[in-house]
Order: structure tokens, then sequence, then C-alpha cells
């Protein structure tokens, strides 16, 4: 009787500092007895994502330039001009959403769909700034037609003019009151905007080490009664993500001793979240939603209000301009300038 042996392949990643641990991790794998370990060689670039490292300096940089290279040569924009925003202020999607065929062209949905698919992986892995709207692109997956295409490509075009950005992790840029490896976040959320399920949208945006590392942007679960809801919901929606990301930087040994700070620009969603007073016109919030205020009395998060023109997350919450969107600190450099 034959026996086989059952294969699994999966790719990770290791960067170290020490040649010795790697050797002793590597010789405890195989003692054990479970997992067959084969160096692939340098990992500057790992699923279609070039990693570069400083030694000296420590910085650690993303980019997806030659992902973006493939993508304009596949759709024909090598030689596009770029655009210095990936939506116009103006696009309603409401409008776009009135005029969608009964009978949608397949080849074009087809076409929509694969590349809506690809700027995701872009605007998952290295390009926070594009996520907003390939979010909303992707909410037309079933029935897209040419205009929604056209804006499709409208954020490929932004893409050619920024393809070279990277996200800069660097310890030496931690400022103050910040601490070297120490989370911080924010969040913020539109109220009732998407038309006709009056759903929110919500962004928040993780930090560790000067620049975004975590981030997500997308429709609230739930509706919302009032934009104090609908920012409550979206700090419920950071604070989980927070504690998990609290979770992985305890087991790597980067202790988090501090509450990790979420920014807010609702003074009620924060009170709400600090006090747990759900009375009056919040009295209908759901019981789930208390777990933030369990999250502050335990020290794994605190809330700090700050003005709206500094919440990095009100980007994902709506199409901005040029200026707005490009003095944002995401990256792990002040970009303000660049085209």
């Amino acid at each position: 009787m034959s026996h086989y042996r059952n294969v699994r392949v999966d790719n990770n990643g290791i960067r170290h500092n020490c040649h010795q641990l790697l050797i002793a991790f590597e010789s405890d794998v195989a003692a054990e007895g479970r997992i067959d370990l084969h160096r692939e060689g340098d990992m500057s670039s790992f699923l279609s994502v070039r990693y570069l490292h400083d030694i000296q300096t420590g910085e650690i940089t993303a980019d997806q330039e030659s992902y973006i290279d493939t993508l304009l040569e596949q759709y024909n924009t090598t030689n596009c001009n770029s655009s210095k925003v990936p939506l116009k202020t103006s696009a309603n999607f409401d409008e776009i959403a009135s005029r969608l065929p009964k009978t949608p062209d397949r080849e074009l949905v087809s076409l929509y769909c694969k590349l809506i698919g690809e700027l995701m992986f872009v605007a998952i892995n290295t390009q926070p700034l594009i996520a907003h709207l390939v979010n909303a692109l992707a909410r037309f997956m079933s029935n897209a037609n040419h205009e929604l295409y056209i804006l499709a490509k409208g954020v490929l075009r932004y893409l050619a003019g920024h393809k070279a950005r990277k996200i800069t992790w660097c310890v030496q840029r931690v400022k103050y009151p910040f601490h070297p490896c120490e989370l911080y976040a924010y969040a913020d959320s539109s109220w009732a905007d998407v038309v006709p399920s009056r759903k929110s949208s919500q962004r928040y945006l993780v930090f560790s080490n000067n620049a975004v590392f975590s981030w997500k942007a997308t429709l609230a679960s739930v509706l919302a009664m009032s934009t104090t809801e609908a920012e409550l919901i979206a700090l419920c929606a950071c604070a989980a993500d927070v504690a998990y990301c609290r979770k992985i930087a305890n087991e790597l040994g980067f202790l988090q001793l501090r509450p990790t700070v979420i920014h807010e620009d609702n003074l009620g969603a924060k009170a709400i979240a600090e006090h747990g007073n759900f009375k009056g016109h919040s009295k209908h919030f759901e019981l789930r939603w208390r777990f933030l205020h369990h999250y502050i009395i335990r020290g794994v998060v605190t809330i700090k209000a700050i003005k709206r023109d500094l919440q990095l997350a009100d980007i994902g919450t709506a199409p901005r301009p040029h200026p707005q969107l490009h003095s944002m600190e995401l990256m792990g450099r002040v970009i303000h300038g660049e085209c």
C-alpha cells in the first residue's frame, strides 16, 4: 500500500539582525519535525511588494512600483498623463448608481472586476490614500458601466504619478509624544453618506514608528442614527484592530506599556466612550459598543480629541482635494508638495 504525505506550501518572511538567532530558530523548527524550511534568498521583493532595509538607520520602506508599472502596461496607460487626485471631489456615486444599466455588459463587468481587484491589492499593501475610493468602486462590481470603468482607470492614472511613493518606517523619526515601536491610531466616519442603504463610510489608521502600517476604509456594519453614533462605530472598529496589533507587538517583544492613543474629532463619541453613558439620544446604541468603554477602563486604548484638520483618517471618508490629500503625514514623512 502506498503512503502519501500531505504537502502544504506557504511563503514566510524573516528579517533579523542576528544571524545566530536565525540559525537557532531554524534548528528548533527542524527538531520539531513538522515543518521543512527552505531559504529562498533575499526578500527585497515579497508578494509583489518591494521591501528595502537600511542597516545603518534601521529604516524600512515598502512600495509596489514594479507591480504598478505592470498594471500600467496591461491597461495601455504607461505614457498617460498622471492625475493629482484619484477622484475629483465633484464625483457623485449616487448619480452614477442611478444610471447603471439593468442588463450589464458582461465583458465590461469582467474587465472592471479584474481592474478593481488589482487596485485593491495595491490599496491594502502600500497605497492607503486610495483605499476609500477603491472600496467605493468595489460596490458596483456586479453591474458596472463604462463611466465607472473610466473612474477606475483614473485611479490607475493617479498611481502612475505616485508609483514610487514608499511607506517608510524608522525609529529615528518617531516624534514626541510617542515612543519608538509604540502604536497610535486615528479613526473617523461620515454619516449616512451611502445611498440608498444610508450606511456610513468609516476609516481608521494604525501607526508605528512614524508611519501607518494597518488601515481600513469600509462601510459601517450597521446604520447610525447620528454623527456621534457613526463616529463611535468607527472608534470601536479601530479599537478592535488596535487590540490585535498590541497583541502581535507584545509577542514580538515590543511591549505596549501605555494605552494606545486613538485620535478622534467628535467630542460626543469621545465622551460616550470614556464614561459609558448610553442614555437620552444614545440609549438605542447597541450594547456591543460598550466594549470600547471597557478597553478604556482596562488601559488598552485612550481617546484623544483633535481638530478635524489634524484628523488623518478624514481622507478615507470622502474624496478630498489635492492640497489636503498630499499634506497628510501617513507614509513616514511629510508628503506635502508631491504632484
